[in-house]
């Protein structure tokens, strides 16, 4: 039971480590190309969750995944 724990963790924090990684890569090309993005109306950027209030249905979900997950892996009955 332990191991669907650390599954679901890792898979939520390997989820929140792209799209934030991926958020910072956007903020950075925005500092650098302002004027491509603005008139490319951001195209040149890649869709990404920041995982900063306000959530969105996609990112609550992804955080309650890797909670349950951490639960699970401390909460779950070992078999020693």
């Amino acid at each position: 039971m332990k191991i669907i724990g650390w599954i679901m963790a890792i898979v939520a924090g390997l989820i929140i480590l792209y799209n934030v990684t991926t958020s910072k890569e956007n903020e950075r090309q925005m500092n650098e190309h302002p004027f491509v993005t603005l008139f490319s109306g951001g195209s040149n950027l890649k869709q990404a969750y920041t995982f900063t209030p306000p959530y969105t249905g996609f990112e609550i979900t992804v955080i309650a995944v890797g909670v349950i997950g951490a639960g699970i892996i401390m909460f779950a009955p070992s078999k020693d």
